[in-house]
């Protein structure tokens, strides 16, 4: 619970009908910028997480298992990862600098705004899994790429039995299972995102299915080793304009003689000539640090790609690492991406050489990053497009409507609303919702969550700004309006410094923040000048978690609400600390409900730095208590231990601006 030391009522009935809201639409899929940060850029608030992938050389840990922690927090964790790419760097150039430190190789972050227990707690489990990474300890502003709210439904082809090659990445990157499918191209469906082909031979009665999987459900195609030049030399025997040759004009050479016909007669030599060219090292795909050529050439029937001497690459096919055979638009290359058939309407296809990268040398790694990276980039043109509508601004107390359309996608569409700091929402899982502003004691920047999720799985993680307005005091005035958790019940205090007109305050009671209900009346006093003070204990308080407020009615039917407050009921041998992350002096310690005396030590995250050492006797009666002033914590992120005689609870605090 917070405790407040001014808390004003506002005129409920008056004010709703004065009140005037500037509505913004807002499309999901092109994610807007954060606020004050110029275009191009994201403003990172204080208690962000950044994940370090800028290691050199690449490792397992460091640098393919931060896409499963992308994949775990947007799938499990519905968090949204922010994607930092300067588009004006260099190959392994710097994205942004922090406190001293370059950070290079497409960098993703977590953003405070979403940083809670639950997820500080995946944060720490990731970085003992190897991941590297930092929290921020003030406002930082850095490139934005793009905003990550989606992993795609991923398919990998089964039919030559090699399927296990592209699952050993998965597996590297601690991507679980659920993170992709087996099967044919037969068998792509509606909630198909991203189709794979490991080491394969493929022929147009079994792959022709890729055609219309490419320019009519606009998906994504990889392919590796020999698969390549297979593919790009078949057509339809019926109808021989229905080629796959979705990224040359009329085909490559194969990999080995008479391996690609009756299309394809040239091919080409094992090896490729040297030296070779990394292109375009702002793109997503490119994302990397170090060489990568050698994962490509190392092994596999088919180590780079070629036109035929009557082909070229098309226009906006973009060679991504360029041999030195031939030159442009004919040239040689280990990896090449683009629109299929030249189209930028169509989906997007990409190859690469090489039989097998599974493999810990940073060359091999960094081969399963650039897959990754592909992987991240379907997700994303593949995640639901929605239009939002909310209010820019609302004034404490009142209520206003937010609704959401989705344009893409297959429904059934399931929805969450959620605030991260205070209010309710009266139909929290609904297309549509009216959202009650919490009581704010100045103007107030909250961020409304809104997740939506169709039928196959992709979603789309919004989060916007509402800026809540503090009302001046009128003429009941609250002064405080407290919770304390009791063994059976929950006691509440109220004091007011002046009423007027007051005829008595209703006691209201919610589940979930949106919908109340009165639990019972105490008596005002009326007319009065002096300071009064009002309790009453509900002896059925609800688990985990219940919201209050005062409705003040006045003699002449008029009403005000009060603040929302909030109750956590755990059990008796649970620390609890609440807000996390909090602004300073807001933090609350719940304590476990039992007679004790308990030492309370907060340290910096090394441990090196203590900042508050104190005891405290707790009883059954009396267990929630405030981080004292003293502490005087700046924003950062800080150790807590709660240390008795037969324990030492440790948890993580983060303390924002």
């Amino acid at each position: 619970m917070k405790h407040f030391t001014t808390v004003n009522f506002k005129k409920t009935v008056s004010r709703n009908c004065r009140n005037i809201f500037l509505t913004l639409a807002l499309f999901v899929s092109l994610l807007p910028s954060a606020t004050y940060a110029a275009p191009g850029n994201r403003s990172i608030p204080v208690g962000s997480y950044i994940i370090n992938m800028g290691s050199s050389p690449a490792t397992t840990n460091a640098s393919l298992r931060p896409y499963g922690m992308v994949y775990d927090l947007i799938n499990n964790y519905n968090v949204p990862i922010v994607w930092s790419i300067d588009p004006t760097k260099t190959k392994d150039g710097r994205d942004f600098q922090y406190l001293g430190s370059n950070y290079s190789g497409g960098t993703f972050i977590v953003e405070g705004t979403f940083i809670n227990a639950t997820v500080g707690a995946r944060i720490t489990y990731w970085e003992t899994q190897g991941i590297i990474g930092r929290y921020t300890t003030g406002n930082l502003i850095v490139p934005e790429f793009t905003v990550l709210n989606n992993f795609p439904v991923t398919m990998i082809d089964n039919v030559s039995s090699r399927e296990s090659i592209m699952i050993q990445y998965f597996t590297n990157a601690m991507i679980s299972s659920a993170g992709y499918t087996t099967g044919t191209p037969s068998q792509i469906s509606n909630c198909t995102d991203i189709f794979v082909i490991p080491h394969a031979d493929p022929t147009y009665a079994a792959y022709g299915p890729l055609r219309n999987f490419l320019t009519v459900q606009k998906g994504y195609v990889f392919a590796q080793c020999h698969s390549v030049s297979r593919l790009e030399s078949l057509s339809n025997t019926a109808a021989p304009n229905d080629s796959l040759n979705f990224l040359s004009a009329q085909g490559l050479q194969c990999y080995q003689s008479g391996r690609c016909l009756p299309n394809i007669s040239e091919f080409h030599a094992t090896s490729p000539a040297g030296p070779y060219t990394e292109n375009f090292p702002t793109e997503a795909v490119m994302q990397y640090m170090g060489n990568l050529y050698n994962a490509y050439i190392g092994n596999g029937t088919e180590r780079w790609f070629i036109p035929t001497s009557t082909s070229q690459w098309r226009g906006t096919s973009k060679r991504l690492l360029s041999t030195s055979n031939g030159t442009t638009p004919k040239e040689g290359t280990l990896a090449v991406t683009g629109p299929a058939y030249g189209n930028a309407a169509n989906g997007q296809v990409m190859y690469a050489s090489g039989h097998s990268w599974n493999g810990t040398s940073g060359h091999f790694v960094n081969a399963q990053r650039v897959f990754f990276n592909y992987i991240l980039a379907a997700g994303k043109a593949r995640e639901l497009a929605i239009t939002a509508t909310y209010p820019a601004t609302m004034t404490q107390g009142t209520s206003a409507p937010l609704t959401s359309i989705v344009s893409s996608g297959i429904p059934p569409y399931t929805y969450q609303w959620v605030s991260n700091n205070g209010g309710g929402f009266s139909t929290p899982t609904a297309s549509a919702t009216n959202f009650t502003a919490p009581s704010v004691t100045a103007n107030t920047d909250i961020n409304i969550k809104l997740v939506v999720t169709d039928a196959c799985g992709r979603k789309t993680i919004y989060n916007n700004m509402i800026t809540i307005l503090f009302t001046s005091p009128l003429p009941v005035s609250l002064t405080s309006f407290t919770a304390v958790n009791r063994v059976k019940s929950v006691d509440l205090a109220w004091s007011t410094a002046s009423e007027k007109n007051n005829d008595y305050f209703s006691i209201e009671r919610s589940s979930n923040g949106g919908e109340y209900t009165e639990i019972g009346r105490v008596i005002g006093s009326g007319n009065s000048t002096s300071s009064k003070f009002y309790k009453f204990s509900d002896p059925s308080p609800l688990a985990p978690i219940g919201y209050y407020r005062l409705k003040q009615m006045d003699f002449d039917g008029e009403f005000e609400y009060s603040k929302i407050v909030t109750v956590k009921r755990y059990g008796k041998d649970q620390l609890t600390v609440y807000p996390n992350p909090a602004s300073p002096g807001e933090m609350q310690l719940q304590l476990p409900l039992q007679t004790g005396d308990y030492e309370i030590r907060i340290t910096s995250v090394t441990g090196t730095n203590q900042l508050l050492h104190k005891g405290v006797m707790t009883s059954i009666e009396e267990n929630v208590i405030a981080l004292d002033p003293e502490s005087a914590l700046k924003p950062g992120v800080y150790i807590l231990r709660l240390i008795t005689t037969d324990q030492d609870q440790v948890m993580k605090i983060v303390i924002q601006q």
